[in-house]
């Protein structure tokens, strides 16, 4: 704030444009080639005021933008290594109980390898999904219980 008024959010004040103008004239008279960047934290039609009639600031920096990223970006990567190890478990459709069948079918007959391969389904699924339940982890739990049904009724068709 450069600029604070009693009685106001002191958010954009016109004497705060009127110091960034004055600013911008001293610096130019100073330096032409020079920039005036302005570090804001105010949703963005206020912050593009303060370019005003080309007669303020040259470019706007929104200070909270970056962090926002980073985090963005942070979370991309946390979700997309707990989505790759969650895919790993032995419970169906993910790509684990796929690759457990695929193991158990080179040693064992099919319909056994089936059977084996439902059972560690179900106890993974159930384990996963109260283990989530505690957790309060609540979307792991509605993928848990998901794969619990689904195995569950598959086990019952054959």
């Amino acid at each position: 704030f450069i600029w604070k008024v009693a009685g106001t959010t002191c958010l954009s004040l016109p004497e705060t444009h009127e110091i960034v103008r004055l600013l911008r004239t001293l610096i130019q008279f100073v330096s032409p080639q020079a920039m005036i960047l302005t570090e804001t934290n105010i949703p963005n039609r206020e912050n593009l005021a303060y370019f005003g009639n080309s007669n303020e600031a040259h470019a706007i920096y929104n200070f909270s933008l970056p962090p926002l990223l980073g985090h963005a970006l942070s979370m991309m990567v946390w979700v997309n290594i707990v989505w790759s190890i969650l895919n790993l478990l032995p419970m169906q459709p993910l790509d684990g109980s796929t690759a457990l069948l695929s193991g158990l079918r080179l040693k064992l007959p099919t319909r056994r390898a089936v059977e084996i391969g439902r059972w560690v389904s179900l106890v993974t699924a159930g384990v996963v999904g109260v283990a989530s339940l505690v957790a309060g982890l609540n979307i792991l739990f509605l993928i848990s219980a998901l794969s619990f049904y689904q195995t569950w009724t598959g086990a019952r068709i054959i």
